[in-house]
């Protein structure tokens, strides 16, 4: 397991790992936490070759180009949250994984959609981490005061420059 990123009771693990060929590849899971605190059984969202080796500082600083942060993969997929009625209880879920430098031990994540919300610090214990945005987020990612800024936003949102929006 490489990272873990959790939502109230909605769990997402990324997997990286070597395959018989030699190649790094990356699966995503999720998890729905029941009443009592245990897991449900994981089901597999998605998964592929990362591209580089995510352990050889060459392939990552290559990778990063100069830059401390990057999304290196962005996917989206409909799962059951059970948050809302609507739908069933199913929502899309963005998933945006993140490269960083090996120096880089905490990624910055503000939601630009709820200014009041305080900054919070996801830490980076692998070069490789997963980032999570439910649809009304609009993320705000960054390596410090000075590092690489990645705007991420859940899907269905909608920019605020445009008309007919409020």
């Amino acid at each position: 397991m490489t990272d873990v990123s959790l939502h109230g009771d909605i769990g997402f693990v990324l997997v990286v790992h070597r395959r018989r060929d030699g190649l790094v590849a990356e699966e995503i899971y999720y998890a729905i936490r029941n009443s009592d605190g245990t897991w449900q059984e994981p089901d597999h969202l998605s998964g592929g070759l990362v591209g580089i080796d995510p352990q050889v500082a060459r392939d990552v600083q290559g990778a990063l180009r100069g830059e401390t942060m990057t999304g290196i993969s962005d996917a989206e997929s409909l799962i059951y949250t059970g948050r809302f009625s609507i739908d069933d209880g199913y929502e899309s879920i963005r998933f945006l994984e993140v490269l960083t430098a090996p120096w880089i031990d905490h990624i910055e994540v503000a939601d630009r959609g709820r200014p009041s919300a305080s900054v919070t610090r996801e830490p980076t214990p692998h070069t490789l981490s997963i980032l999570v945005a439910f649809p009304e987020e609009r993320l705000l990612l960054r390596t410090g005061s000075d590092g690489s800024v990645i705007h991420f936003d859940g899907a269905g949102v909608v920019a605020d420059d445009e008309p007919g929006t409020s």
